[in-house]
């Protein structure tokens, strides 16, 4: 049962695709243990706060896309994640960048959405960081 102390929890999943592969997951395994600390961090605020959780460790691009923020040693690490009914956050994939995110990289995190949508099931993966 839902108390205000927490209706705000989502639960977190990993986006799979077509093929078994977990994009955010196989990128996170490759990243800097201390990055991987940082994000490990992020994941859990955002599963205790869900979309109150905003800047500097989260913010919103567009089309319903969110990215989660780490910056490590002059490298600016992003997570595009969505949202579905308020209630889970899907990590979509991960990405370095150095101005704004590209937009080839939200095209991409909506296509995985659209995936998503179609069969929650089949495009989910469960994992405990």
């Amino acid at each position: 049962m839902m108390t205000p102390e927490n209706e705000t929890e989502i639960e977190i999943v990993f986006f799979r695709d077509n093929d078994g592969s977990v994009p955010a997951l196989d990128w996170y395994n490759q990243l800097p243990r201390k990055v991987r600390q940082k994000f490990r961090s992020r994941i859990e605020r955002l599963r205790e706060i869900g979309l109150r959780m905003d800047r500097p460790y989260s913010g919103y691009l567009r089309d319903s896309i969110r990215e989660l923020r780490v910056r490590w040693q002059n490298v600016n690490y992003r997570m595009l994640y969505f949202v579905y009914h308020h209630t889970v956050g899907i990590l979509s994939h991960g990405l370095t960048k150095e101005r704004r995110v590209s937009p080839n990289e939200i095209e991409r995190a909506k296509r995985n959405r659209e995936k998503y949508l179609q069969n929650p099931e089949r495009h989910s993966k469960e994992v405990h960081l």
